[in-house]
Formats: structure tokens, C-alpha cells, sequence
């Protein structure tokens, strides 16, 4: 499961839940993956908070989450925090403790997310990294090249919204979910694709296939 997100996102925020209860079920037959998909290329969005506590208590009407927009202090878009993600991954912390921190720093507490010094904070905090080995990674061509690579691949796709799940298996099958946030959507689609998966490996075993089929 590919999973493309804005650290910054709402929806990508109501879908942790989801995420986590899914890899829980499914353990060591699912692997995870996230990639970013910065929303407008991390550029600003044009909201004002006013707008997005509106957004907000709209999409909290139906996710159960409450978040505040009071991080929104400044015109400038996600590609702070983003970067801090992807930075604190390309030394070595690939899990989702960054890219949550941030979110939760922002969307819940309010910071001030976008400006550059306190993505740095939060991001080296939760990493457990020195201020000036993510500021390092950060500033690195390499690591923006990989977030513009992996949004440039998520545009590529049939959808426009995270977040977006690209579940597979190893007999070709893919579902692509995209705006879902429920674990019941992701479980469903897991479950065929594994099963199908396991239909497969039975009926082999049962029945060898004949010379040239594999």
C-alpha cells in the first residue's frame, strides 16, 4: 500500500486512524509505504483562516476530528513541513513519527507550521536528530528532487485529492483509492487483493501448472 499525502492535510490526518488500524489487521501481509504529494506543489494555497476554521469545522462534522487553523500565521504554503518529512527520511527515519509530529504540532496545536524554523524544531525533535543534520538534509537538491519526483508521480495518476492509497499485490491487481479515510474502504480492498493472492498460491499447489505456465 503506496500511500500519498500532504503532511499538511486534513483528510490525510483523518485517515491515521484508518492506516493504523489497517496495518494492525493485516501486519506482515500488507507493506507500507508513504510518499509525498505536496498539495499545490507545497506553493501557498490561497486560504485564510478564516476559510480553512470554516473547512475545518465542515470536514470535523464528519470525521469526528477537531482541528484548529490557527497554524495559518504566514502566506506561505506546505513545502516546509514536507520537505522536513522527507528530509528526516533520507536520514534514516522512515517511519511515520515525523510527518505525524508535524501534523499534530500544526493542526492540533496550532503552531505555526509553515514557517521554515519551526518545521525544523519540531521535525529534528521527533527524529531525534541535531538541528543542523536536518537543516543539512533539507537544504540537500537530492531530497527536494525525490518530493517533487514522488508529487510529480502521485499528478500522474487518475485523481486529485489526498489522501490516495495505490494498493497492489504480486499477481498484478491494483485498486486506487482516492479522498478515502475509512479503515472499512482500505480493509475491503486488502482483503480481496489478498485473497485472491491466496486463491492463487491454493489452486497452484493443488494443481501444478503445465511446462511454460508460471
Amino acid at each position: 500500500m503506496i500511500y500519498y499525502l500532504d503532511v499538511m492535510s486534513s483528510w490525510c490526518t483523518y485517515a491515521e486512524p484508518a492506516i493504523a488500524e489497517v496495518r494492525k489487521r493485516f501486519g506482515d501481509d500488507l507493506d507500507y509505504e508513504w510518499r509525498i504529494a505536496a498539495v499545490k506543489d507545497g506553493q501557498p494555497p490561497g486560504f485564510t483562516q478564516e476559510g480553512m476554521a470554516w473547512w475545518y469545522e465542515r470536514s470535523g462534522s464528519m470525521s469526528g476530528i477537531k482541528l484548529t487553523a490557527a497554524w495559518i500565521q504566514s502566506p506561505e504554503g506546505t513545502w516546509w513541513p514536507n520537505i522536513a518529512a522527507e528530509a528526516a527520511r533520507s536520514l534514516g527515519k522512515v517511519d511515520d513519527t515525523v510527518r505525524l509530529a508535524l501534523a499534530r504540532a500544526a493542526l492540533f496545536d496550532g503552531r505555526p507550521i509553515q514557517q521554515r524554523d519551526i518545521a525544523e524544531e519540531v521535525a529534528a525533535r521527533a527524529a531525534g536528530l541535531s538541528a543542523d543534520r536536518l537543516r543539512a538534509a533539507m537544504d540537500d537538491p537530492a531530497v527536494a528532487t525525490r518530493m517533487r519526483a514522488s508529487t510529480a508521480e502521485f499528478r500522474a495518476m487518475p485523481c486529485t485529492v489526498v489522501p490516495t492509497f495505490l494498493i497492489t499485490n504480486e499477481i498484478g491487481d491494483v485498486n486506487m483509492l482516492s479522498g478515502a479515510y475509512r479503515a472499512e474502504h482500505l480493509a475491503v480492498c486488502i482483503e480481496q487483493l489478498r485473497a485472491d493472492v491466496r486463491g492463487y498460491e491454493a489452486f497452484g499447489k493443488a494443481h501444478p501448472p503445465p511446462p511454460g505456465v508460471s
